[in-house]
């Protein structure tokens, strides 16, 4: 049985398609696919360029398993044995948790449990919206297997597992960053409305106390009688 590496695999549904995509090769008798290991035996007679060329039709990559290496045998069944993708999640998993706690207390410790914020965040949403769409891009970028595999297998007409969290992910990323460039036009709409209002009230403020002045020197001058028209002073 000829072994080969498959890379791309992230789920039941993975192994079956490259499974019944290298089934259809001729001179392929038998065909199976582990998912734990990422490997795949093949017996019969088929061409290797043939089969990897089916792998790679059904939205994967595959290599022929130890054709540069020269170990021994006993080390080459240990090697395919070994399970060289729990390590990788883990890793991932830890990275993604370090900046998932700070993304969660951003957005939800201050509403949900009151939560204290930085003084500079206190009433800057625009500034809490950035550092959450800044710590959001660094998550996917550390779990952009999801979307290489998802989008790629949706583009070979196989969408699986990854695909499903690469569309919701992407959808929710997209809203949010116009939701977020919304609230910034409405702040700054916000921030000129009082402006404006301060200025008509210091207006309508300035025009009471002349008018209240005009009044008082007309009823007290006994010689200019005088009275405000609006636009200034004028005789009587």
């Amino acid at each position: 049985m000829k072994q080969y590496n498959v890379n791309g695999m992230s789920c039941a549904a993975c192994s079956t398609r490259v499974e019944k995509a290298v089934s259809k090769v001729e001179g392929v008798t038998s065909c199976s696919v582990s998912l734990l290991t990422n490997s795949m035996g093949v017996e019969g007679d088929a061409k290797e360029a043939d089969i990897l060329a089916a792998v790679e039709k059904a939205g994967y990559s595959a290599s022929v398993k130890g054709e540069n290496t020269a170990k021994p045998a006993e080390h080459a069944e240990e090697e395919f044995l070994k399970d060289k993708e729990t390590p990788v999640l883990k890793k991932r998993l830890i990275l993604s948790f370090c900046f998932l706690v700070p993304l969660m207390y951003l957005s939800m410790g201050h509403m949900m449990w009151n939560w204290p914020l930085p003084a500079f965040f206190n009433g800057n949403h625009v500034a809490m919206g950035l550092l959450q769409l800044l710590l959001t891009v660094i998550i996917m970028v550390i779990n952009q297997k999801f979307f290489i595999s998802g989008f790629k297998g949706l583009l070979h007409g196989s969408p699986n597992m990854d695909t499903l969290v690469a569309l919701g992910s992407s959808a929710s990323f997209a809203w949010s960053t116009y939701a977020l460039f919304m609230m910034t036009d409405k702040d700054v709409g916000c921030r000129k409305q009082p402006r404006e209002t301060h200025e008509c009230a210091k207006a309508r403020s300035f025009l009471k106390r002349r008018r209240m002045y005009a009044s008082r020197n007309y009823h007290q001058c006994p010689v200019r009688r005088h009275r405000w028209c609006g636009r200034g002073f004028i005789w009587a």
